[in-house]
């Protein structure tokens, strides 16, 4: 019984409410993703040749779609750069330059101890790193010093040393 009121809620939901499409990139309409749930229908009918030129022909109209709404996403946040640079907001202006053309790096919430430990702890990575910069800036320097009692035996010039 939980199971047949969990299938009419969603179901329900589904229909009034609608699904709500994760959008990853932000140059990706509606109309794209109108062309992916298309092209999922037909790979979940993997048989028949009929199917399957369908398939190729929905995916081929996907990736077009999917290029075509890039380029005019692209254009669309060149407008703001080229105003920036012209009328003299170069920090607008690159900043979204920056958005556009910067990767992503994902923050990193590990670090291995000395002995190859994962920490995951944000105290413990805090005091990790503390204990790596100490180790750092505190390393003893062993200089030979044998080299500055040396004594080279330099070429004589026929400079004159005035005095």
């Amino acid at each position: 019984m939980a199971n047949s009121l969990k299938e009419v809620l969603v179901s329900t939901a589904e229909e009034v409410l609608g699904r709500k499409r994760r959008i990853i990139q932000p140059w990706v309409t509606n109309e794209v993703l109108d062309l992916c749930d298309k092209r999922r229908e037909l790979r979940k009918r993997k048989f028949g040749s009929n199917v399957a030129m369908n398939y190729q022909l929905a995916n081929k109209a996907v990736r077009k779609k999917m290029k075509e709404a890039k380029e005019k996403w692209i254009d669309d946040q060149c407008v703001p750069i080229e105003k920036g640079m012209s009328s003299g907001k170069s920090k607008q202006a690159f900043s979204t330059l920056k958005m556009l053309t910067k990767t992503l790096q994902p923050k990193v919430n590990l670090i291995e101890d000395k002995d190859g430990r994962l920490l995951t702890d944000d105290e413990d990575i805090m005091q990790r790193w503390s204990e790596y910069c100490s180790d750092l800036y505190n390393y003893e320097l062993q200089p030979d010093l044998s080299i500055l009692s040396a004594t080279r035996d330099l070429p004589e010039t026929d400079i004159e040393i005035r005095g």
